[in-house]
């Protein structure tokens, strides 16, 4: 019986991650949707003479009921005159027999307005491999989200139409 319970398990937890992960095709998705924001929404610049933890690594152990999961890390370094952020996931155990992951996340930000001017995620979930790539060009309230099938624009600071191009069909 109690290898029974330890099959169950294992097959709800696939089912689970596997139902997570699942997407909205682009067929499925309207082609010019309509994103509005707040006009109060705003953000607040850090205060002067903020230091940023720069060159600190925060690692944390994930788990998962009783199991280690993984291992998750963060880091923060200057970049020029920018702030950079890298973050990594990672599965470990028995959840990555059962359903790898292994995420990169890294973020480029002006420390003097705490905009963001390029955002970078590549993610390796199970089977599915994904790499995203947004820079912001605030000069002309753009943000370019340079997606793996297809290029989205998205105006910054106002209501906005994306645009959905595809790259390949």
């Amino acid at each position: 019986m109690a290898g029974f319970g330890l099959a169950w398990l294992a097959v709800v937890t696939i089912l689970g991650v596997w139902l997570q992960g699942q997407t909205i095709s682009p067929a499925e998705q309207s082609s010019t949707p309509t994103v509005t924001a707040s006009p109060a929404a705003k953000i607040i610049p850090p205060p002067a003479g903020y230091r940023f933890p720069d060159g600190q690594t925060y690692i944390y152990s994930v788990e998962w009921r009783m199991f280690t999961a993984g291992k998750a890390q963060l880091t923060m370094a200057p970049a020029g005159l920018n702030q950079r952020v890298s973050a990594m996931a990672d599965s470990a155990g028995l959840v990555d027999v059962l359903y790898e992951i292994h995420d990169r996340f890294e973020a480029f930000f002006d420390p003097r307005t705490f905009c963001s001017l390029h955002i970078s995620k590549h993610s390796e979930e199970g089977s599915r491999k994904r790499q995203t790539d947004i820079d912001f060009d605030y000069a002309i309230a753009m943000a370019t989200d340079f997606g793996q099938n297809a290029i989205t624009v998205v105006s910054i600071g106002r209501p906005a139409v994306l645009l959905f191009t595809p790259l390949m069909a």
